[in-house]
């Protein structure tokens, strides 16, 4: 039986009416993902904060994230599939 990838701490950046959102991920498999966080950025400050989603945004915010994370989840198991990137492995940064 053949593992399947893991990619750990992947970024996803999308635009989400009209400010740019950042997601960290951890990606099992295609249709299989953990968010560590979102941010948006702060133009004036110059940097990424947390974000606080009201109840009437979050549906719409939630289902854009959630199709932004898909496509990125095609994308690098396509990519793996075809040999040109390697998963995450966290335990060699111990070995």
């Amino acid at each position: 039986m053949e593992a399947i990838p893991v990619f750990e701490d992947e970024e996803v950046i999308f635009i989400f009416e009209g400010k740019e959102y950042s997601v960290m991920v951890d990606f099992y498999a295609q249709d299989d993902w953990k968010i560590h966080s979102i941010a948006v950025w702060n133009q004036e400050k110059d940097e990424w904060e947390r974000v606080l989603i009201n109840l009437h945004m979050q549906k719409k915010l939630t289902k854009a994230m959630n199709r932004e994370i898909e496509e990125r989840a095609d994308n690098i198991f396509e990519e793996a599939y075809h040999g040109r990137i390697e998963p995450t492995d966290w335990k060699d940064c111990y070995d």
